[in-house]
């Protein structure tokens, strides 16, 4: 059996920081990576890149191809963690192996959520998180001589990056969204529009509320599904892809009798109810910014930093993970598109709404008490790292207010003062981007 000083269950983003986080402390502890996916890690919102053919595999990669021999660690892909017996300190994966550790981190992330609905285990039928996924798309349609169209179930952020990869390949793409617009959780409902019209002019034909209620196999003027909606139309395409987002995979957490609420229970040093064991990323159950209380947060960034975090504890040091916050980022169709904090307030409450559009961008501000409490960006996103400060810091920005509307918005609109504040201040680290 092989023991390990460190074992990190699951080989992306969040593990990744992991590695990195206990690297900047312990050169030497050995460390071994556990893997469902074959394979080195890759950054999973590059897989549309991957579906549409402007990358490689290789070109997808999280990190080098040698980064796993240049940091010391056994890389096990391809093999599913089954079993973590705490109190002996083993893990059984699926592969018949058991190894043993002293810290654990569990990175195991989220799985597709895909309602019920008659014909979704029919061929054609495809989620879209994995660079599986990917290939597998890749492949179907190649046997369908390219396809034509494909209706996509899902207007958020998965949904439309795979609607911008068909639209590259030279489908037509039907989306279909429950809400009233597209990515009602991310933007505020102006900022839908405004990015609608985009789509639209791209070729994208958007249904709202309304879902898939059946996918017919069977031949249907040449194509091979017949994709029924609530509403009650029925649209033919080559493929259905079903995005409308992923739940935390708490089984093996579960099983293990870790603490487990919408996801793995975590504290600020991202330590688990169970000493020496520690989970980060979208399976993770981590602190709220602005409620104080627990909940997945299932954001990129939040994933690296708060694997890092864990990393360094697991190797003796004592950091804590700052309260996480929504903050999303997206390119669709050359326009970058960002998003932080509250963009979807309830009313009242002394909340308002700061907009303008201006030179082809558009950006909303949410303020409550003279304070910042999330942006909408769609344009010229070059400040969006200092706005996300600003709501950290809860800085009051009574005296720049009126620039913030300023497609250029940068530092120097800010008081000096208050600019050496945000360049010595903690509040921005978790949003420093790790470029891949």
């Amino acid at each position: 059996m092989e023991n390990y000083r460190y074992l990190i269950i699951g080989n992306s983003t969040g593990g990744i920081g992991t590695v990195e986080g206990i690297r900047a402390v312990d050169p030497e502890g050995p460390i071994a990576v556990i893997g469902e996916e074959t394979g080195p890690a890759y950054a999973r919102p590059l897989i549309s890149e991957l579906l549409s053919g402007e990358k490689t595999q290789e070109q997808i990669f999280y990190r080098p191809s040698r980064f796993y021999p240049d940091n010391r660690v056994d890389l096990f892909s391809g093999t599913r963690a089954e079993d973590v017996d705490i109190s002996g300190k083993l893990v059984r994966t699926g592969d018949g192996k058991t190894r043993g550790w002293e810290k654990l981190l569990l990175a195991v992330g989220g799985t597709p959520i895909v309602p019920e609905f008659e014909g979704r285990e029919n061929p054609g039928v495809f989620t879209f998180t994995t660079r599986e996924d990917a290939l597998q798309i890749r492949e179907y349609l190649h046997k369908r001589g390219g396809g034509k169209r494909v209706v996509i179930l899902g207007g958020g952020l998965i949904g439309l990056k795979a609607a911008e990869a068909f639209r590259t390949r030279g489908l037509e793409v039907v989306m279909v969204e429950l809400q009233d617009r597209v990515l009602a959780p991310v933007l505020d409902p102006a900022s839908s529009r405004w990015l609608e019209n985009i789509l639209s002019r791209e070729g994208i034909s958007l249904r709202f509320q309304d879902t898939v209620v059946r996918a017919h196999t069977g031949r249907t003027g040449g194509f091979p599904l017949s994709v029924e909606l609530k509403s009650g139309d029925s649209i033919p395409a080559d493929l259905l892809l079903v995005a409308i987002g992923v739940r935390p995979r708490v089984e093996l957490a579960r099983a293990s009798g870790l603490e487990v609420d919408r996801g793995i229970m975590v504290n600020q040093k991202m330590e688990t109810s169970a000493a020496g064991i520690f989970s980060c990323g979208d399976a993770a159950s981590i602190g709220d910014f602005f409620t104080g209380t627990n909940r997945p947060i299932p954001v990129w960034i939040n994933a690296y930093w708060g694997g890092r975090v864990a990393g360094m504890n697991m190797a003796g040091e004592d950091r804590e993970y700052e309260m996480g916050m929504m903050m999303n980022s997206l390119r669709i169709f050359g326009k970058p598109v960002i998003s932080a904090g509250l963009v979807n307030p309830p009313a009242g409450g002394g909340v308002e709404v700061l907009q303008g559009e201006e030179k082809g961008s558009r950006r909303a501000f949410i303020i409550r008490d003279g304070r910042l409490m999330g942006f909408s960006i769609l344009g010229e996103i070059q400040s969006a790292g200092i706005l996300a400060a600003l709501i950290r810091s809860r800085a009051e920005i009574g005296e720049f207010r009126p620039r913030l509307l300023k497609p250029d918005f940068n530092l120097l609109d800010l008081p000096r003062g208050f600019r050496q504040e945000l360049r010595e201040g903690r509040w921005n680290r978790s949003e420093k981007s790790t470029h891949v």
